[in-house]
């Protein structure tokens, strides 16, 4: 699989830099390019067969409050980069990150009219408290089929979501450097950070097996969950403070 990163050489570069390290760290698989565009610089047009992930930082609209909008420039560097793009049918995820993902439909409004398309695609969310689940739930939706829905539909969605159990440090502390695997269906689907972490993974409806292995030796036992169409069902992983071990639950 062949990603681009598409960004501004701006506050959204410290982001790339540790998206692009985390990727090649963690999915071997995947070859990542890419490289910050400049002002006044037209970029190279998208590798034929990669997929974008636009970069959504907070000065992705503008320099700064008081500024005018990058993209009511037509020459644009990152504007002629993402109208060629759309026109190549290149596929693009949105990727934000410190700009909350709810705040996407909004600034899609503020996008010249060559750039519309986007608002109909989801965009993602990367959390620097939770970078490596997100990344986790980056990497199967890329993986899988290309789900670029109308936004307005993205509530629809079909969820399991795991969460580890609130606590703090201390309470994860002899957990803290194990990996914390989440397996449906008896497949890796991403991993679950000791505390404050969470991860998700997108399902067909109907019944099925998590499971959450920690490193290659121990396991919690499989919790058989019933997820209906549209719905996002809850699993909580707690840890047993006494034992060390984790088990997983049906959170509310």
């Amino acid at each position: 699989m062949h990603v681009h990163l598409s960004y501004r050489d701006d506050d959204e570069s410290g982001f790339a830099l540790r998206l692009r390290r985390e990727l090649k760290r963690v999915a071997a698989d995947v070859t990542v390019t890419g490289e910050p565009i400049l002002p006044g610089k037209r970029p190279g047009a998208v590798p034929r067969g990669a997929i974008m992930l636009m970069l959504v930082g907070t000065r992705w609209l503008r320099p700064a409050s008081s500024q005018p909008l990058y993209f009511d420039d037509a020459r644009d560097p990152l504007r002629w980069q993402l109208e060629t793009a759309i026109a190549d049918g290149v596929r693009i995820i949105p990727v934000t990150s410190q700009v909350p993902l709810a705040t996407w439909p909004s600034i899609c409004a503020h996008l010249p009219k060559s750039l519309g398309p986007l608002a109909h695609v989801n965009a993602v969310e990367i959390r620097a408290q939770s970078f490596s689940s997100d990344l986790q739930s980056l990497l199967t939706s890329l993986r899988g089929p290309d789900r670029s829905v109308p936004w307005t539909e993205a509530g629809q969605r079909t969820l399991i979501r795991l969460e580890a159990e609130p606590g703090g440090a201390l309470k994860w502390w002899s957990s803290r450097n194990i990996a914390l695997r989440v397996f449906v269906d008896d497949a890796e689907v991403g991993g679950l950070v000791a505390w404050a972490g969470r991860c998700e993974t997108e399902v067909e409806p109907g019944r099925h097996a998590v499971q959450i292995r920690e490193g290659p030796m121990f396991k919690s036992g499989v919790v058989t969950v019933e997820v209906a169409r549209g719905a996002t069902v809850t699993l909580v992983c707690r840890r047993n403070i006494l034992t060390g071990t984790v088990s997983l639950s049906r959170g509310g």
